[in-house]
């Protein structure tokens, strides 16, 4: 899974990096607002979770929201901040975060709201019917448990499918 990080804090930016990596997680690293521009319109769709501090030196990261939302789609955003204002978090939500996650936090918690996020993506992709397997002449559609041969319907009981 691909995580751009999004912190200008450079201690801050590279223990979340790190502790990120060490659970497998293929990160891109940005420490400015232009950075994370660049890095969304590059990795546009390779994006799974982008997790942005709020604020990065002068300029508010939730303006970044709908230009991720537009260039990266799939892209589920998760806000952290010091401000914890409820109408600061309701803003951001509004604009298109999927999460908002207040400073000071545990990474315990950090991780969990990630593979949450995760979750809801896989969900998504679930549903739009994007689990069909290729192989050869035969046809998987996990979503529908559908299998075809030469574009053929294919009848197989429970078991068999489970087989499958």
């Amino acid at each position: 899974m691909a995580i751009v990080i999004v912190e200008d804090e450079s201690r801050v930016l590279s223990f979340l990096s790190e502790a990120l990596r060490k659970e497998g997680y293929v990160i891109h690293a940005c420490d400015t607002y232009e950075a994370a521009l660049e890095s969304i319109k590059t990795l546009n769709k390779e994006i799974e979770v982008l997790v942005m501090d709020r604020l990065l030196g002068r300029q508010d990261a939730i303006t970044l929201i709908p230009i991720a939302k537009k260039e990266a789609p799939q892209a589920r955003i998760l806000i952290l901040s010091t401000i914890n204002d409820p109408a600061q978090k309701a803003a951001a939500l509004d604009l298109g975060a999927d999460d908002y996650l207040g400073k000071p936090f545990s990474l315990v918690e950090l991780s969990a709201r990630i593979r949450s996020l995760s979750r809801r993506q896989e969900s998504k992709e679930g549903r739009s019917g994007n689990f069909v397997f290729n192989v050869k002449d035969l046809t998987v559609n996990a979503l529908d448990h559908k299998v075809t041969v030469n574009q053929k319907p294919v009848d197989l009981s429970n078991k068999e499918y489970l087989l499958l």
